[in-house]
């Protein structure tokens, strides 16, 4: 997986060369980094590739600021960033060159956005359930789910998403 993904990386950065502006090569970029990140050991090169990915996405949605999947990948970021512990932050700052600034809201803001731009995406809807659920905001989570449950499957993913999202929508009724 992370040969693939080294080259889609390469092969993003190349397209950049071409046209710098080109949004669709400049988010499969943030893609790639965003899964060399998940595959990273190392907590220099995740928080090195945190700070790229947040300016990259700034980048796409001034050329695009409609472009759903990058809001998403802002909403996971802020999401993702706001929810470390003190003791991590502590460790980022003093250790790693410190953290980009990250908010729970701006988490939200994204995630409703990227909604409704794309209210048919079942990923989106799990994210913001997730969301959610780590602010232990079960009602409005229950609902989110409920509405992805009701969409239908658009690509192969989805099936897993739905799944994913049937999963945490029956661990939520026992709580």
């Amino acid at each position: 997986k992370e040969t693939l993904v080294l080259k889609a990386e390469s092969l993003a950065r190349k397209a950049l060369a071409l046209d710098s502006n080109h949004v669709a090569a400049r988010f499969q970029y943030i893609v790639s980094l965003a899964l060399l990140s998940e595959m990273a050991d190392n907590p220099k090169e995740k928080l090195k590739n945190a700070w790229i990915i947040r300016e990259q996405s700034a980048r796409v949605l001034a050329l695009d600021p409609d472009h759903a999947a990058t809001h998403y990948v802002m909403a996971k970021w802020h999401h993702g960033l706001s929810r470390l512990s003190w003791f991590d932050k502590l460790v980022c700052e003093a250790f790693l060159g410190g953290l980009p600034e990250a908010s729970a809201s701006e988490a939200l803001d994204h995630f409703q956005r990227a909604l409704d731009l794309q209210p048919d995406y079942i990923l989106f809807y799990y994210g913001l359930a997730n969301y959610y659920v780590d602010n232990r905001r079960y009602a409005e989570a229950i609902h989110v789910l409920e509405k992805a449950l009701e969409l239908v499957a658009r690509e192969p993913d989805d099936f897993v998403r739905k799944r994913n999202c049937r999963n945490l929508l029956d661990r939520l009724k026992t709580i």
